[in-house]
């Protein structure tokens, strides 16, 4: 059996049908006829469940299920104390696999390619820049964004928002006052920001926050300003048929609309299409992560309850 470098062996259990191996990074299940293997890594684990004294039920992140059968119940103990020692979170980052597989790289291959470090890989050069300047820069250039944009670092000490980077693209007109104005007009200061541009049409795609609409119906000029410039900055493809009803901005929200109503009890809601230019709301329709997790955990039972043992 190989390692990776930096991986050790924790325990070996033998189980039905095979062997068990446990190490810092991963659950290796060996099968005897036909010899073969295959592995889980821990932090792909969501959760270890031991039942009718001799089994443990292993649920991945990514929904796939599997049941190892012990030979009897203290072996099974054994094992799932062992499972859950490794799948839980490490108490210091000095104990995280990644940290062992670095320093064994280091030390063992020198110049490996995962060494290398994201502005060596990138083949960026901007010595005198930090590495998230030099990589929003390497970005900017890569998606062709031309001289009407621009990158601004007036989030730079993370005092507008703080979980928002450092840097952001913005239209070039636009100022640090304006963005200034309009992040106080979004949820946690989340203001409008590019994330993307389609090399093949120009348009692009913002990230942002509901908008504090309330029950008044508020709106921010500054906002709206920047979503103008926005239109302005992105090529206008011609309209095939002048009589139909064009939207160049396409406000998606992922919440129902009922959801998003709702918000506006508490000061948030959603974009009114009238207060800016060409504008389509469409709403997603999507439950909040809390019931996605919830139906998640459904399905995979489901598809476990199928499956033999």
């Amino acid at each position: 059996m190989h390692f990776l470098p930096g991986e050790e062996p924790v325990n070996t259990k033998s189980i039905a049908d095979g062997i068990l191996t446990l190490t810092n990074y991963r659950l290796i299940f060996s099968t005897k006829r036909p010899q073969s293997s295959w592995s889980i890594p821990t932090t792909l684990v969501w959760k270890a469940e031991a039942f009718e004294m001799i089994h443990i039920k292993i649920i991945t992140k990514i929904g796939i299920s599997v049941t190892w059968s012990f030979v009897d119940e203290i072996a099974c103990d054994a094992g799932y104390a062992h499972i859950t020692s490794l799948i839980d979170i490490p108490k210091d980052i000095d104990s995280l696999f990644a940290c062992k597989f670095r320093s064994s790289l280091e030390a063992n291959i020198p110049n490996h390619p995962f060494l290398l470090s994201a502005c060596e890989l990138l083949q960026i050069n901007d010595v005198d820049r930090t590495l998230d300047t030099a990589l929003v820069c390497f970005e900017f250039r890569r998606m062709n964004f031309d001289k009407t944009w621009k990158i601004t670092d007036i989030n730079n000490e993370f005092k507008i928002c703080s979980t928002y980077p450092r840097h952001h693209i913005v239209p070039r007109s636009i100022s640090d006052n304006d963005i200034i104005n309009m992040a106080s007009f979004r949820s946690h200061n989340r203001f409008l920001t590019v994330v993307w541009r389609s090399q093949v049409t120009g348009a692009v795609l913002l990230r942002c926050a509901q908008p504090c609409v309330g029950l008044m119906c508020s709106r921010n000029e500054y906002d709206e300003k920047f979503l103008r410039t926005v239109l302005a900055c992105c090529p206008k493809k011609p309209v095939s048929d002048p009589n139909k009803d064009t939207h160049r901005l396409m406000i998606v929200d992922a919440r129902s609309r009922s959801s998003a109503q709702f918000n506006r009890i508490r000061g948030g809601g959603f974009e009114y299409p009238e207060y800016y230019d060409q504008a389509e709301v469409v709403f997603m329709d999507l439950p909040n992560l809390h019931t996605v997790r919830s139906n998640f955990e459904s399905l995979t039972n489901l598809f476990a309850g199928k499956c033999p043992k």
